[in-house]
């Protein structure tokens, strides 16, 4: 039996999602689901209600023509990078963190040698005290 047009017959084989789930089992945000469904991508997209308060329903089917759709829970970010330069870019961020470090030490001693030389340059030119 077919669905009349604009209906939605949700199936164990294709289910339907809102924007909110589409989102959260694809993996990307709510804003990506939308840019898709006002550009046209996600085929078989439709609206529940009139626009622009109408509720859109995704099909299974459409997220994955739509290269979005994620057949299990979406998982963290897994890098693609090779350990071993993994290992080399940690080691490279340490380095550039003792380089900071170092920096703002620098820093904190140019300040003192600045303050230092303010005060020194203050009484050099300083009018000078009569003295009784």
């Amino acid at each position: 039996m077919t669905s009349p047009p604009g209906s939605i017959r949700d199936t164990a084989a294709d289910p339907w999602f809102t924007p909110v789930e589409a989102a959260r089992l694809c993996g990307v945000s709510l804003d990506t689901i939308r840019r898709r469904i006002r550009a046209g991508q996600i085929p078989g997209a439709l609206r529940r209600g009139e626009a622009p308060f109408g509720e859109w329903a995704l099909p299974r089917s459409g997220l994955e023509a739509a290269g979005l759709y994620v057949d299990a829970a979406p998982s963290r970010y897994v890098p693609t990078i090779p350990a071993a330069e993994l290992t080399e870019l940690h080691a490279e961020v340490a380095r550039w963190k003792e380089r900071a470090e170092a920096a703002e030490r620098l820093v904190d001693e140019l300040r003192s040698e600045i303050a230092f030389n303010r005060r020194v340059v203050e009484r050099l030119t300083a009018p000078e005290r009569m003295v009784a």
